[in-house]
């Protein structure tokens, strides 16, 4: 599907007001669910700041780069940065565009980038794939978060996932665990989950 074509027969969201929250999500969710997608996981403290900020972008930011460039998010949360939630479709080229969903948020760094939406994609199968991805994010989510609170994570404690299938392989790591290396995988998500289970 050529992008130009796609983008063009979609709703446009920049000239919404984004000053009505429910607006903006009831937007964000009638336009994935248009295309076969759900919105991800949005925690409650970040939604009064969710908004539009592009077509097919959403988010809690807007000094931010393209979505697309997954690295720089990734390298800016090695370090301190707010907590901050970004959902979209962004891309180049012909064939390279993908759904993204950035989270960072407590002991949660999640950076979820899939095809979807490019030339030669099919959508349908990708959408469906991004939907699983997508339920199984808010899980690790709310393990994360409930294993923070009750203290069997520390409060600087943080695990960090990256899931592309566009860039390297898959990876994910505790920042603040003895063993705080990267584990390279090809079902982080999974993973993670398996990992936070073991501390309950």
């Amino acid at each position: 599907m050529n992008f130009n074509a796609f983008s063009q027969r979609l709703p446009t969201m920049t000239n919404q007001s984004t000053d009505n929250l429910t607006n903006d999500l009831q937007s964000a969710q009638t336009l994935f669910a248009s295309e076969g997608l759900t919105l991800p996981f949005i925690p409650e403290p970040l939604k009064p700041d969710f908004k539009v900020l592009a077509d097919w972008v959403y988010g809690t930011r807007d000094d931010s780069p393209p979505l697309y460039n997954i690295r720089h998010f990734v390298q800016e949360a090695e370090s301190a940065v707010a907590d901050y939630v970004l959902v979209g479709h962004d891309g180049h080229g012909v064939n390279s565009y993908a759904m993204h969903y950035y989270l960072v948020y407590g002991p949660i760094a999640l950076f979820v980038q899939m095809s979807w939406g490019g030339a030669y994609t099919d959508n349908e199968k990708a959408a469906q794939r991004i939907v699983n991805v997508f339920k199984q994010a808010e899980e690790v989510v709310a393990t994360a978060v409930a294993l923070q609170s009750s203290g069997k994570l520390g409060t600087n404690d943080r695990i960090t996932v990256i899931l592309s299938n566009l860039y390297d392989q898959d990876r994910w790591r505790h920042s603040g665990a003895e063993d705080a290396s990267w584990h390279n995988t090809y079902t982080a998500l999974r993973d993670v989950q398996a990992y936070l289970d073991s501390f309950t």
